[in-house]
């Protein structure tokens, strides 16, 4: 019966597993097992910020997220909630402020929404009701100046697009502070929003994303450490 409306979905309505292209309604079984959460902490630019991803961008990670980002696809979505809700677990961090990293402009008109808000929205209502955890998400950052694409940059570039480019809110209370990003790449942009944060006085605990990617011009595979290591 299953195998018929996943046949039937597909040939009305063109509906595709965003993993393998499977005829179905969302993302198939086999490729849920492929995606399944395993929290690493993530070697990102420049030091004094832990951040931890649920998986690497590449195969069907990378599909999933993109079905997401490029057609807002709710089963892609979900499963990215999961994996960062996952993640903030991991670091350990209890009545958690999670702190979406801000888009730009380019960004909100080109995808009509703030993905990584709705991310961080997702992500905290899978923690206050799955993990009892306090979690809420809080607007402490704005870009202070519209930055470059980060696509197609290394790492120095990257940096230098990011340095200086946001600013907080004054701290207004004691509780610990989760950056939220979809995709990890060298990290300079949550140590970027890490920096502001922590010029206005937050307690920065550390940053989350759904999957890590090597940096630009790194052909080697990812490197993923575990978070209980050095």
């Amino acid at each position: 019966m299953r195998s018929w409306l996943d046949a039937a979905a597909d040939l009305v309505i063109g509906a595709q597993c965003p993993g393998c292209a499977r005829p179905g309604l969302g993302i198939c079984r086999r490729c849920a097992d492929r995606l399944r959460p395993v929290p690493r902490r993530v070697p990102v630019a420049g030091a004094g910020l832990t951040v931890v991803a649920a998986g690497e961008y590449r195969g069907v990670g990378e599909r999933v997220v993109r079905r997401w980002k490029g057609a807002g696809h709710r089963p892609s979505a979900q499963w990215a909630a999961h994996a960062v809700a996952t993640c903030v677990v991991e670091l350990g961090v209890e009545s958690p402020l999670l702190v979406p990293v801000p888009a730009t402009r380019r960004s909100r008109r080109r995808r009509g929404t703030w993905l990584v808000d709705d991310l961080a929205r997702d992500a905290s209502a899978l923690l206050r009701r799955h993990a009892r955890m306090d979690a809420s998400v809080a607007h402490l950052v704005r870009l202070r100046r519209q930055t470059a694409d980060q696509r197609g940059l290394g790492l120095i570039e990257r940096s230098r697009n990011t340095r200086g480019a946001f600013a907080a809110r004054r701290a207004t209370g004691l509780r610990p502070v989760v950056i939220v990003d979809d995709v990890v790449t060298t990290g300079a942009t949550m140590q970027a929003v890490a920096v502001a944060l922590a010029v206005a006085g937050w307690n920065v605990e550390g940053g989350v994303a759904a999957l890590a990617t090597p940096p630009p011009g790194d052909h080697r595979a990812a490197v993923v450490i575990g978070a209980s290591e050095g």
